[in-house]
């Protein structure tokens, strides 16, 4: 994001502190290039027009775009025209209330760069001044030389008021619009829209977003976008802890225990570390990218120190194979769970670790087996997930249900053969006869074991569910719904040479824009997905 500073930069005059915002750098030019996308081609399909026909009737689109003609004499078409570069909403505060009250907010924003369109726009306003209806007037303030558009709840009649009259707005007043220096501003506060004023003629522009310290680490981490969208947490974490805290505290238990208080729950779990989410994206010819990212505070308690500090990136191993087409992978310490969650169990109520311990010890007595160090202390930093469709590897999954198509997890190991002999324990002590329950095998595959787990599909019962699990020496890989994927997988670690993922063009070029020390990639061919999609709605 940033313009050049010959134009209105919109984030230079937007508050830095806005609790939600989504800004587009230039919007014509977005435009320009949306219609070179593939997403654009579908959209213009004769078919697929048919298909949303439907929504389309629903939503009575063609009755608003005409309500809007009628309302502004401008063509829905023709409006975007107005806007010649960048434009941004933001709400300067998360109580403004729900949407359905956005109108009536006191701290809606929109900002409009509008460049040679300036003075058309500013001459809507003027007529609009003396075409009032008697009910809600519009009267003229100035400020710095700008006129500021009123929105007049008094009862005045417009015709009273004449054009260039400078008037004090009534205190309901809750839309202010000026249209000056090459941007469009309205506000639902005075304020609000006076600092876009003085920040539009370099007067505070420091407390923009455009220089915040949140700006800068989004800017520091994916670069340039096309568009943003910024969501504030700590508004929406105290309203849930209000909503919270107005439910009755459970009564503590007949041996004298203290009850867990609700309050204490999000923060226990990080919630006062977290700062905000963002979306970036950009649109270009040949692609359309997308990334996102949650802030928190740096030495973060609760769940965030789970999160990877960025010197270790996603897993991308080399056994994935080129033809996999929905994938995702992520750098997340496994290893770290249980300690985690045992410090905010402590932090909450020392009596969850006392009952955690032993549920440990009677689970290690019967099975000889300890859950937090022989089980997730032999888990590293990784997880892979993969989704297989219709067409993937030249197979049919025919008429398979959305929701059942098959899957792969695969997790990172710290130490496999600590998992394996695991695993060879607790087959030990649950089959003592050594046979292993109806329903369940094992056997070799390519010199790996896979275990199988087979029982009726709840979804489908004339149909097998099947989970497949393989310990190999780096990752312990699950498949679900089908055994293909598990062996896709083993097939390309014994040395199958039909290529990697990560070898793909297409997939070089996703890295090359992928931040270095980015945590996770998800990357699904939409061609594929959609066919799926479509697919299972034709059959339903």
């Amino acid at each position: 994001m940033g313009l050049p500073l010959s134009r209105a930069d919109v984030l230079e005059v937007v508050p830095a502190e806005v609790d939600l915002l989504f800004a587009m750098e230039d919007l014509p030019a977005t435009q320009e290039d949306f219609h070179l996308t593939p997403l654009a081609r579908l959209m213009e399909d004769p078919q697929w027009s048919d298909f949303v026909a439907p929504m389309w009737e629903q939503i009575e689109f063609d009755d608003l775009k005409k309500r809007f003609t009628e309302n502004t004499g401008i063509e829905w078409e023709e409006a975007s025209r107005l806007i010649t570069g960048g434009w941004a909403f933001f709400l300067d505060s998360l109580d403004a209330g729900p949407m359905s009250e956005w109108e009536q907010s006191p701290d809606i924003g929109i900002v409009l760069e509008v460049g040679k369109n300036e003075d058309l726009i500013a001459q809507f306003f003027h007529d609009e001044m003396e075409s009032g209806d008697g009910d809600v007037a519009m009267v003229i303030e100035e400020y710095d030389g700008v006129e500021i558009f009123t929105e007049d709840k008094s009862g005045r009649d417009s015709a009273d008021t004449t054009e260039g009259d400078v008037v004090e707005a009534s205190d309901d007043a809750t839309m202010f619009v000026a249209v000056f220096d090459g941007v469009c501003a309205l506000t639902g506060r005075k304020d609000t829209l006076l600092s876009i004023i003085d920040r539009r003629r370099g007067r505070g522009v420091v407390e923009s977003f455009r220089y915040s310290p949140q700006y800068d680490r989004i800017f520091e981490r994916e670069g340039f976008a096309d568009w943003l969208l910024w969501l504030h947490a700590p508004p929406i974490y105290s309203a849930l802890q209000t909503a919270i805290g107005e439910q009755p505290v459970p009564p503590a238990s007949a041996e004298g225990q203290m009850p867990l208080r609700p309050t204490e729950l999000l923060p226990a779990f990080g919630g006062d570390d977290f700062h905000g989410l963002y979306v970036v994206g950009s649109i270009e010819e040949d692609y359309t990218r997308s990334a996102s990212g949650i802030l928190y505070e740096p030495d973060a308690g609760g769940l965030w120190q789970l999160m990877p500090d960025g010197s270790e990136r996603f897993p991308s191993p080399e056994w994935m194979p080129q033809e996999w087409n929905v994938v995702g992978t992520a750098a997340v310490d496994l290893s770290l769970l249980v300690p985690v969650l045992e410090g905010i169990a402590e932090d909450l109520n020392p009596a969850f670790i006392e009952m955690w311990n032993g549920m440990n010890l009677q689970f290690s007595q019967n099975f000889g087996v300890d859950l937090k160090e022989d089980i997730f202390g032999a888990l590293g930093t990784g997880i892979i997930m993969a989704q297989f469709h219709e067409g993937d590897a030249g197979i049919s999954f025919e008429h398979t249900p959305m929701g059942q198509q098959p899957q792969l997890l695969a997790f990172k190991l710290r130490d496999a053969d600590r998992l394996r002999l695991t695993w060879t324990t607790l087959q030990a002590r649950m089959f003592p006869q050594g046979a292993l329950p109806p329903g369940m095998e094992a056997r070799d595959y390519l010199g790996q074991e896979i275990v199988l787990m087979k029982s009726p599909s709840p979804i489908s019962p004339s149909k097998e569910q099947v989970i497949a699990l393989c310990i190999t020496d780096e990752y312990f890989i699950i498949s679900l719904y089908s055994t293909y994927p598990l062996e896709r997988a083993l097939q390309m670690l014994a040395g199958d040479e039909g290529g990697s993922l990560w070898d793909r063009p297409d997939v070089e070029d996703d890295m090359a824009w992928t931040p270095r020390e980015a945590v996770g990639l998800n990357r699904q061919d939409l061609a594929v997905v959609f066919a799926q999609v479509f697919g299972s709605l034709k059959n339903a």
